[in-house]
């Protein structure tokens, strides 16, 4: 690691500390069917790549169906996003020198409290983990990504790096968690 990198990580480090102290979650088990909010932090590439985004788009499109209210961020890997998605999103653009994310979209995001966060994503994003940590939620559930990685209430760990399965597989464990 660089010392410009070994600079960067402390510095997030430091605002994440401090974000997470202000984040005003209670967690605690919420179970699917009660749940009335899902924010849902994903991953979206290129904006090219809408191959990579849409099992992704099609799980929002299933969760929306059971009539709970949805709220999708998705981070784009380019620096200028188009303007009609039909998801909010942020871009590299909106990355700070040590990858926090700011803008409106975000900050929008963030001043909400949800039941359940779903972070969508199979590697590594510091804005998007930083997100996922400082976002006010009863319950989190993710994807494991590593030792240093966000720490949800609920992980499912696929080896095979298969985002469908992933999908798969998370939603199998929403079906599961009772009170």
């Amino acid at each position: 690691m660089s010392i410009f990198n070994s600079i960067q990580h402390f510095f997030y480090k430091q605002a994440l500390k401090r974000k997470k102290k202000t984040a005003n979650g209670n967690l605690s088990t919420m179970n699917f069917s009660k749940a009335k909010s899902i924010a849902v932090i994903f991953y979206a590439g290129k904006e090219q790549d809408s191959d990579y985004r849409r099992p992704v788009l099609h799980y929002i499109e299933s969760l929306r169906k059971t009539g709970k209210a949805i709220s999708p961020i998705a981070f784009f890997d380019e620096s200028k996003l188009t303007e009609n998605l039909g998801f909010d999103a942020f871009s590299k653009k909106e990355l700070n020198w040590v990858q926090l994310p700011k803008g409106t979209v975000v900050e929008q995001f963030l001043s909400n409290d949800y039941d359940i966060l779903l972070c969508l994503y199979l590697d590594r994003h510091p804005g998007l983990e930083f997100l996922a940590e400082t976002c006010a939620a009863h319950m989190k559930l993710g994807f494991y990504k590593g030792e240093n990685a966000f720490q949800a209430d609920a992980m499912v760990h696929n080896k095979n790096n298969d985002l469908s399965q992933a999908l798969r597989q998370l939603d199998e464990l929403l079906k599961m968690i009772n009170n």
